[in-house]
């Protein structure tokens, strides 16, 4: 599959939900939405753990290939 380049994290959206790896860029927009975080890799864990301690998703649901 090609690359597309960046892409606005806003054009999907207003939606009820989204479900997200919880990448800084992904979690930052924070879109007025509920979330729910799967977090991956890296930093992923810590920005969903930030959604949930701010009250604005639930625990993280866990990665499985």
């Amino acid at each position: 599959m090609p690359a597309v380049g960046d892409v606005n994290h806003d054009w999907p959206f207003p939606t009820a939900a989204v479900a997200h790896h919880c990448g800084s860029g992904t979690t930052g927009p924070g879109w007025g939405v509920p979330a729910v975080a799967v977090p991956v890799m890296y930093g992923q864990p810590f920005w969903a753990s930030r959604l949930t301690a701010l009250g604005v998703a639930p625990a993280a649901t866990p990665f499985r290939p």
